[in-house]
């Protein structure tokens, strides 16, 4: 095998490794346990969000998500095919960046550096892509850049509407609107045919899916929540340095062996300062990965332009040699991320054997009241806030009528204690007190434990976590 296709076939086992990796991974229980059972309550209660049930996002994700239900799938094994559709969007983003990468001819495999800072991110910030609405949003962004770089006005039609579900997703991703300018050829009539398509696509979003009052319920809830709770500590930024370290060393190397024009790298550069800095300044005091979205596809994005650029003198030697070195590194690291996956007590496997458990030892038509992390997804809830129970969510709904007094959209208080006593749920989160805070502590643990106790029920489940925490109803 002559070098050139062994380096390709490096890039397919990346490719595969780390398909296998966003399938397997730990991913976060908490959030894809709370959009699934909110698709859930769409598909199969035909329940209504915000008016029925509370959540706090864009429902582009969950009307998605509720079509797994809809094709069949009846219990927590729709982890298995929403961690499929999260490699499919990944896979569309790569798609993107690739077509970025290749619109100048460049020899040998143009933006596998790219792909190859796309898999660092999605193996370190792991908790980016999952079932959860960016991620969703990423694969409409990819799809959009595809059609982008083609010409044409109706390839820039349908790519300005698939930007604009992109956005019906997830609305941070508006911070890469600029990357169409900067990364394609776009001319009057494709930015007006892109507008007119994004409109149209918006539009019908609001019109079917979601209304304004209920989209901007959605952003103001979504800041306020950013601005209570705990604070995160020191250590939950180490996935923002390894990824801008590795951004760093990848696109270095890009730019070696490129021709770049000084004006457009200086726009990019400005354009990607005020990207991350955005990041920064709307991630309010909890850092989460999902915050940074934009800023880390943005450093992706960034390098398949780079590789787009003419061959730079002397390259042709040098290039392959790189690229051979970062290929074989990044097979190692993906491999190595696999194996852990697959140890991890919250693997994708042993999330949903342990939700099954769960789920089985549940009388039919029983509620719930429990954290996400140990929620069945197919279950009834036991109150208004379902599966987002988290620390700060009662504090947020205190506090959202007092910062917006003239809101449309009025949420109820939390009143865990008369959720338990009127629904008398089957089983309870042991922690449940930490999601209530100061709203009658003393009487809600004591409720709890006087009607629920800890059994040997769930003592087998792969996830430690639900013997632990969920207290059945005693008999």
């Amino acid at each position: 095998m002559d070098a050139a296709r062994a380096r390709r076939a490096l890039l397919v086992a990346v490719a595969a490794g780390l398909a296998l990796f966003l399938f397997v991974q730990p991913g976060n229980p908490y959030d894809e346990a709370e959009h699934l059972h909110a698709a859930w309550l769409i598909a199969a209660r035909g329940m209504h969000p915000v008016r029925d049930f509370f959540e706090h996002h864009p429902p582009l994700l969950w009307d998605v998500l509720a079509l797994l239900f809809r094709a069949g799938i009846a219990g927590p094994e729709v982890l298995y095919a929403a961690r499929a559709l999260v490699v499919a969007c990944v896979a569309a983003f790569a798609w993107g960046a690739f077509a970025v990468a290749r619109r100048t001819p460049a020899p040998d495999l143009p933006g596998a550096f790219a792909f190859l800072l796309l898999a660092l991110v999605a193996t370190i910030a792991q908790q980016l892509f999952v079932a959860r609405p960016e991620t969703l949003a990423t694969g409409l962004l990819g799809l959009a850049l595809v059609l982008w770089t083609r010409r044409g006005v109706a390839s820039a039609t349908f790519s300005g509407a698939l930007f604009a579900l992109c956005l019906a997703a997830s609305p941070r991703f508006i911070m890469l609107a600029p990357v169409f300018l900067l990364a394609g050829e776009p001319g009057r009539r494709r930015l007006a045919a892109a507008a007119a398509g994004g409109l149209a696509a918006f539009g019908a979003f609001l019109a079917l899916l979601c209304p304004w009052r209920e989209l901007l319920f959605d952003l103001r809830f979504s800041a306020l929540l950013q601005r209570v709770g705990l604070a995160p500590e020191v250590f939950s930024l180490i996935y923002l340095a390894g990824c801008a370290a590795g951004g760093a060393f990848l696109a270095g190397m890009a730019w070696s062996t490129r021709r770049i024009p000084a004006r457009a790298a200086a726009l990019w550069g400005a354009y990607g300062a005020v990207v991350w800095a955005v990041c920064f300044l709307s991630a309010g005091r909890f850092l989460y990965a999902q915050a940074f979205a934009p800023g880390l596809l943005w450093a992706v994005l960034f390098t398949a332009w780079l590789d787009a650029q003419p061959a730079a003198e002397g390259s042709p030697s040098t290039r392959p040699v790189l690229l051979s070195l970062a290929l074989t590194g990044a097979l190692l690291a993906i491999a190595l991320q696999v194996g852990a996956s697959s140890l991890n007590a919250y693997n994708v496997f042993s999330q949903t054997v342990s939700r099954r458990m769960l789920l089985s030892r549940l009388p039919a038509g029983a509620s719930v009241f429990l954290m996400p992390e140990v929620h069945p997804i197919t279950a009834d809830d036991a109150g208004y806030y379902g599966a987002l129970l988290s620390v700060g969510i009662c504090d947020a709904a205190e506090a959202y009528p007092q910062e917006y007094p003239g809101s449309a959209v009025r949420v109820p208080g939390c009143d865990f204690l008369g959720d338990l006593r009127r629904a008398r749920p089957a089983a309870v989160s042991r922690n449940l007190y930490l999601a209530s805070r100061a709203l009658g502590l003393d009487a809600l643990r004591a409720e709890i434990a006087a009607g629920y106790e800890i059994t040997d029920a769930l003592d087998d489940a792969p996830n430690r976590e639900f013997s632990a925490n969920v207290m059945f109803r005693r008999r």
